[in-house]
């Protein structure tokens, strides 16, 4: 029997625009060397997790913004963290772009969750409008329990026969 438990709601994965981003985090720093200012990091002011690097859910190379911020010292080298890791948005890109988000947080995952959760979950999930079911508050979009799943490295199963936490 699965038991009930509430998820966090604090885990902030997008954000509606620059404004909404500057208000949850403590500080905001611009991560050089990005095209046209698309990518910072940002200090969250509550025990959110690690400090991660937020870009334009268009940016191409979320890898690419990762180590530069990794190189101006600004977050945690990926070699830290192990091998075979992507860095991947939180928010999926679809979902940020069709609700007019500015801005998703990336983070470190384990390749082999990260790339079933987009090919199965994360793209029948869209299908449904499931982007309208993640917690907002303040102009801040927070993470559901498929995206709690790629932080902490679980399996997150296909859309047919899908793994939960809760």
């Amino acid at each position: 029997m699965r038991r009930k438990t509430a998820a966090p709601d604090d885990i902030a994965v997008a954000a509606v625009d620059m404004r909404s981003l500057s208000r949850w985090a403590a500080r905001i720093v611009r991560v050089g060397r990005c095209a046209d200012d698309k990518a910072c990091v940002a200090v969250p002011k509550r025990n959110d997790g690690p400090t991660c690097v937020w870009v334009d859910p268009r940016y191409q190379s979320y890898r690419s913004a990762w180590l530069k911020a990794q190189e101006q010292g600004l977050v945690e080298p990926l070699e830290s963290i192990g091998e075979w890791v992507d860095v991947d948005h939180l928010c999926a890109r679809s979902w940020a772009i069709e609700a007019g988000f500015s801005w998703v947080r990336l983070f470190p995952v384990w390749a082999e969750v990260n790339r079933s959760a987009g090919a199965g979950r994360e793209k029948s999930m869209l299908r449904g409008n499931a982007g309208e079911s993640l917690a907002r508050r303040g102009g801040m979009v927070f993470a559901s329990e498929l995206q709690i799943m790629k932080i902490i490295g679980h399996p997150v199963g296909t859309a047919a026969d899908p793994e939960y936490l809760w």
